[in-house]
């Protein structure tokens, strides 16, 4: 799954394991902190990368992270890449602050599978500072739906924004109601992005440049940059969970939108349901 032609990850090399695996073990990795060893550029990415994740399906990337583009500071494009933003994470505020210390909350909290579902639950500590703690679920739930929950506690209210990074040949969108986007290639796959929650607004930037902003871009190669879709779901709460649901279908197939999303809790469970293809589907996760 992270594989390009050449059998390897922009992120390095792919083990040879199955989609789900392979999947989480290079999650997993992400959340963790930077290697010593690491060039400052690469360690300011890879920590604004903590609970980021990267989606392949049909032998083509869908969802992705910018990779490198330059290592000159002073240019918009190395503050872009180098910035939460740029990543599929959830942004607090708009702040694109990155914590550079060690902390016991940026880990991986708890790992497992239910049926055919593996998941995974990390946390960072980079919105300590603005009173938030967040918690991400990660799920693949075989063969083509994947699951992202964050789990948001505060004691005041904030700005919430989740981003979700297509890859530039994405270039066909729809929004059929208020909280799913759909995202398409001529002949290709196509995704379906969608809320288990209202977001209060649904942003698609693409290719922005202006002053010393940047948002939506991709960079194949260094020095070499695409625009392409950041579709943000946005909100406001104190204390919120915002689940949401990713299917992806295959080249010549209509998109396919789940259905009937629902999120509750119980006790010491977080579970979240929704239909697919006539068949119901349900997932349930630690509460932190």
């Amino acid at each position: 799954m992270f594989e390009d032609d050449a059998g390897t990850s922009r992120h390095g090399d792919a083990e040879k394991l199955d989609d789900g695996a392979a999947l989480l073990a290079d999650w997993v990795a992400q959340v963790l902190h930077a290697e010593p060893a690491l060039d400052q550029t690469w360690k300011d990415h890879a920590l604004a990368l903590r609970t980021a994740f990267e989606i392949f399906g049909y032998g083509q990337e869908l969802i992705v992270e910018p990779g490198p583009f330059t290592y000159v500071a002073s240019d918009p494009f190395y503050a872009y890449q180098t910035s939460p933003s740029a990543q599929n994470v959830l942004v607090v505020d708009n702040d694109d602050t990155v914590s550079k210390k060690e902390s016991a909350s940026s880990r991986v909290l708890a790992h497992g599978a239910q049926g055919n579902t593996p998941w995974v639950q990390a946390s960072h500590a980079h919105y300590g500072p603005l009173g938030v703690s967040l918690v991400r679920t990660f799920a693949f739930a075989k063969p083509d739906t994947f699951v992202v929950i964050d789990h948001l506690q505060s004691s005041a209210r904030h700005q919430y924004a989740q981003h979700f990074h297509l890859h530039p040949d994405l270039e066909h969108l729809e929004t059929p109601d208020d909280h799913t986007v759909i995202a398409s290639r001529p002949g290709g796959p196509s995704l379906a992005i969608a809320a288990g929650f209202r977001p209060d607004r649904i942003e698609m930037p693409r290719g922005v440049a202006e002053g010393s902003v940047r948002r939506g871009w991709y960079f194949p190669s260094f020095l070499v940059k695409q625009p392409a879709y950041d579709v943000v779901t946005e909100g406001a709460a104190d204390t919120i969970d915002l689940p949401v649901v990713i299917v992806l279908s295959a080249p010549g197939k209509a998109a396919r939108i789940p259905a009937d999303l629902a999120y509750r809790e119980a006790g010491q469970l977080a579970t979240l349901s929704w239909r697919l293809d006539g068949i119901e589907h349900t997932l349930s996760v630690p509460r932190h």
